[in-house]
């Protein structure tokens, strides 16, 4: 605190961030007259740990997918990529993604928190996004994908194949 103007100051490169209890007390006078303080106590600051919120799903993201039967192969690549494709990043650097999973969708076809336990779609901890493509009486699906850094997650879907 700087007291010859009043100012407090607080320290915003702190990756991980903080919430800090303070007291303050301020005090006017000198010696030679009556002095007055006042005290706040629990004085809160708070800096957000900018993993928290350094990933969100690209709105944009509207892209389904169509997959060719095949007899060939059983798996169809969407994605080598599943996290870059479907979510932003400003701190990717020091806020990686650690992992992502497939999500069920509801009747009305929103998100859930559910993990997918299906067979028809896989995503591998690489971010390759895989469908089957084997099956001749095809299928039409739908999936969410989350993705986490160390201490937050976003998710973006549904996504349709068929």
């Amino acid at each position: 605190m700087d007291a010859s103007s009043f100012k407090i100051t607080a320290n915003i490169n702190k990756l991980l961030g903080y919430n800090d209890e303070y007291c303050v007390k301020c005090t006017n006078g000198d010696n030679n007259y009556p002095r007055q303080s006042i005290s706040y106590n629990k004085f809160r600051i708070t800096l957000p740990n900018v993993c928290v919120t350094s990933m969100k799903a690209k709105k944009e993201f509207t892209k389904d997918y169509t997959v060719d039967y095949s007899s060939a192969s059983d798996k169809h690549s969407l994605s080598t990529n599943a996290a870059a494709e479907y979510f932003t990043n400003t701190e990717n650097a020091k806020c990686g993604v650690k992992k992502c999973t497939l999500l069920t969708t509801d009747g009305s076809g929103e998100c859930t928190s559910t993990t997918y336990s299906g067979s028809d779609f896989t995503q591998t901890m690489a971010g390759l996004l895989e469908a089957k493509n084997n099956n001749a009486d095809g299928y039409n699906g739908k999936f969410c994908i989350k993705c986490e850094n160390e201490h937050g997650s976003a998710i973006n879907g549904p996504i349709a194949v068929t």
